[in-house]
């Protein structure tokens, strides 16, 4: 099976895990996307806050609503990449063969 590693899940992972998701086959791609943060927080949002338009939660999703069913999701800061052995290492963690 190819591995597919995408880190961050910032707009731009986000956008291209569910994008290469409709277009990979589901049997031979397996998707993970790395981001330390379980979170999204709408920051223009954030302007309506102190006018009681918008709540915290108004503002704040988990980024797991925006990402397909069957992806990996590690929540963990990344340290270090090191594509020579094809992993990537924080302090939590160290994958190795993401990358194929």
């Amino acid at each position: 099976m190819k591995k597919l590693l995408i880190l961050g899940a910032g707009t731009a992972g986000t956008m291209m895990l569910n994008k290469l998701h409709n277009i990979l086959d589901k049997n031979e791609w397996q998707i993970t996307i790395v981001d330390q943060h379980e979170n999204h927080y709408y920051q223009p949002g954030f302007l309506f806050i102190p006018f009681n338009i918008y709540t915290c939660k108004d503002v704040t999703k988990p980024k797991r609503d925006f990402y397909p069913t069957g992806v990996n999701v590690i929540n963990t800061e990344i340290d270090r990449l090191n594509l020579r052995r094809t992993e990537f290492c924080s302090r939590i963690v160290r994958l190795s063969a993401m990358i194929t």
